[in-house]
């Protein structure tokens, strides 16, 4: 682990919950194996599980993230505006503690300073559980099962608003829902492959035009877990 940023290997020791393909918790794997091909190409592999958490503003635009170029995984990637591992406890609420804690941490975004958000834990809506997994390189690469937040906010608007940790993001940007379907086409970019797959093989487009409509609510805690297909 020598030849990576001393910072993003030293996570590489974390904990991270192995799941079956019911969601239920099997064994717990080091961060670092779980992100080898070697073992998530072996017959013995297990996703484990994340979330991607997708937040919103005033305009009902998506806030994206380009990975840093020290991640040892996908880096200077786009993707949507947090994403990383469950890891303090196996069961729902640690999961969206999780998600706030890493989206203060990546981005630099406090869900409880924002005046628009009485209850963060409640404003986080669980929209679905996608299964995927992908290659960034000869290495490393994921196996996860993803769960999908979306959240939406109104005190913040614009990127300058947002102080970033530079050690997680190379840079931001909103987009609108039109704009977001025709970005993860384009093929002069590089987008991660979880959000690629979300936006083109979940029920990514419906849920958004819910959460414009202010009826996100009707998909809400969905239990069917989704197997996004390779692309």
């Amino acid at each position: 682990m020598s030849r990576y940023d001393p910072k993003q290997a030293a996570t590489f020791s974390d904990k991270l919950f192995l799941v079956n393909a019911q969601d239920q918790v099997q064994r717990q794997i080091s961060k670092k194996e779980a992100h080898l091909n070697s073992y998530n190409y072996s017959p013995e592999a297990l996703p484990h599980r994340a979330f991607s958490l997708f937040l919103f503003n005033a305009k009902n635009e998506l806030l994206l993230q380009q990975r840093a170029h020290k991640k040892v995984t996908y880096a200077l990637y786009w993707t949507n505006t947090c994403c990383s591992h469950q890891t303090s406890a196996d069961n729902p609420e640690a999961s969206k503690k999780d998600a706030i804690t890493r989206l203060n941490g990546e981005v630099g975004i406090d869900l409880y300073r924002l005046k628009s958000l009485s209850n963060p834990m409640q404003s986080l809506t669980l929209l679905s559980k996608v299964i995927y997994k992908d290659r960034s390189d000869d290495i490393w690469g994921e196996y996860e099962l993803d769960y999908i937040y979306f959240v939406k906010q109104t005190d913040i608007l614009h990127k300058s608003q947002i102080a970033v940790n530079s050690e997680e993001v190379e840079a931001l940007q909103w987009l609108s829902r039109e704009q977001a379907q025709a970005f993860v086409r384009r093929t002069d970019i590089k987008v991660t492959p979880w959000f690629r797959r979300i936006v083109k093989q979940a029920n990514f487009c419906a849920w958004w035009e819910a959460l414009e409509k202010g009826e996100l609510g009707r998909y809400a805690e969905q239990s069917e877990i989704v197997h996004l297909a390779d692309d």
